[in-house]
C-alpha cells in the first residue's frame, strides 16, 4: 500500500432539468369602473381590500387635458384694447386755437403794417407830423383733414368690446397727430429769420443762440420771446447739458443757480427763461418766438355717420375737421440756421 495513495475523483451530478410551461404575452386586463354599490362595498371591505381598490381605480381614470375640451374652454378678451399712438398736440395746446369764421373757404385776418406817426410838435400853429394807418387783408385759407372707414352691421353688432368706440378713439388720435404735423411744418416754414446754433451740446453754444435771437425779436418787433420750440433731437440736447462741475444745466430738481427743468417725462418745461415746447414731427430744429405772432384756426367737427347707398348692411363712418395757421408777425420769430 502506498504511503500517498491517488484521492478518488467525484463527478458532480448533473441538475436535474424542470420542464415548465411557456409563459405567454397577454394585453393588461382592463379595469371596468365599478357601479355606485362596487365602490361601497369596497370601501366598507377597508383593509388591503380598499388599499387594492384605490389603486386600480386610480390607474384606470382616463386622462383629461385642455385639448379634450375646445367646447367649454372660453378665450376671454382683455379689455380695454391698446392703441400706442398717442394724439399729442404740444404746439397746438402751447400757442391755443382761435375760432373759425362758420361761413367762406378763405376769410380775412386783418393786421396792422403800417403804423400812425406821432413826433415831437413843430411848433406854434404848425402842423404835427403826418402819417397814416395800414391794415393788409391776410387771407387765411381753410384746409380740410378727415378720412373715413365702411364698417359692417355685422362688425358693429357683434364685436366685444364694441369696434365702433375703439374706432372712433383711434380716428380721433390719428386726426390730433395729423393736425399738429401740419401745424408744426406751417411753423417752421413760416419763420424766416435766423440765428446759428453752434454747438448745441454746450452751454454756451444755447446761451449765444437765444441771446441773440431774443436781440434780433426785440429789434424787429419791440417784443421779447416767449416760447423755445425744439424738435426730439435738439430736447434731446438740452437734457444733456451740463455745467463745468458735471451738474445737469436743466435738473427737474434743481439747485438755486438752475436754468430751468427739462425732464424726460414730459415734453414742455423752462429754460433760459422760456417755455420750452417739444414738436415730435419735425428734425433738426430750434426756433425762440412770441406766441402770438402765429395763430391757429380750428373747428373739430368730430365723427358723422352715414348708411350705405350701395345696398350692403354697413354705415360709412367719418372723422374730420377744419384747419388754418397763419403767420401774422414773423418778426416776433427766430430759428436756428
Amino acid at each position: 500500500m502506498s504511503e500517498n495513495p491517488t484521492p478518488e475523483v467525484v463527478e458532480a451530478a448533473a441538475p436535474a432539468v424542470v420542464q415548465t410551461a411557456p409563459i405567454w404575452a397577454a394585453a393588461k386586463r382592463e379595469f371596468a369602473l365599478p357601479s355606485a354599490s362596487e365602490y361601497l362595498s369596497k370601501f366598507l371591505q377597508g383593509g388591503h381590500v380598499w388599499a387594492e381598490f384605490q389603486q386600480a381605480l386610480k390607474a384606470a381614470a382616463p386622462n383629461v387635458v385642455t385639448s379634450d375640451l375646445d367646447g367649454v374652454l372660453p378665450t376671454p378678451i382683455v379689455a380695454p384694447v391698446y392703441n400706442g399712438l398717442i394724439g399729442r398736440r404740444p404746439v397746438i395746446d402751447a400757442i391755443g386755437t382761435r375760432a373759425m369764421p362758420a361761413g367762406g373757404k378763405v376769410f380775412i385776418r386783418p393786421s396792422v403794417t403800417t403804423h400812425t406817426t406821432v413826433g415831437l410838435s413843430n411848433g406854434e400853429n404848425v402842423a404835427l407830423d403826418q402819417g397814416t394807418l395800414v391794415i393788409t387783408d391776410n387771407q387765411v385759407t381753410k384746409a380740410v383733414y378727415g378720412g373715413y372707414v365702411k364698417l359692417s352691421e355685422e362688425a358693429m353688432d357683434w364685436s366685444s368690446p364694441e369696434v365702433l368706440s375703439v374706432l372712433l378713439d383711434d380716428m380721433a388720435r390719428v386726426y390730433a397727430k395729423q393736425t399738429e404735423t401740419v401745424v408744426e411744418t406751417a411753423l417752421e416754414a413760416g419763420i424766416t429769420a435766423t440765428e446759428t446754433l453752434s454747438g448745441s451740446n454746450t452751454p454756451a453754444g444755447w446761451v449765444n443762440f437765444i441771446w441773440a435771437a431774443s436781440e434780433t425779436i426785440l429789434n424787429d418787433s419791440s417784443h421779447l420771446p416767449t416760447h423755445l420750440f425744439v424738435s426730439p433731437d435738439y430736447w434731446a440736447a438740452l437734457g444733456k447739458l451740463e455745467d463745468d462741475a458735471g451738474r445737469p444745466l436743466f435738473p427737474q430738481v434743481g439747485p438755486m443757480n438752475a436754468f430751468g427743468n427739462v425732464g424726460v417725462g414730459t415734453l414742455a418745461g423752462n429754460a433760459f427763461g422760456l417755455s420750452v415746447v417739444v414738436c415730435p414731427h419735425l428734425a433738426s430744429f430750434a426756433a425762440i418766438g412770441n406766441a402770438d405772432g402765429f395763430e391757429i384756426f380750428e373747428q373739430q367737427k368730430g365723427a358723422i355717420s352715414a348708411e350705405a347707398n350701395d345696398g350692403s348692411l354697413s354705415r360709412t363712418i367719418a372723422f374730420r375737421g377744419y384747419l388754418a395757421t397763419l403767420m401774422i408777425d414773423e418778426n416776433k420769430f427766430v430759428k436756428q440756421g
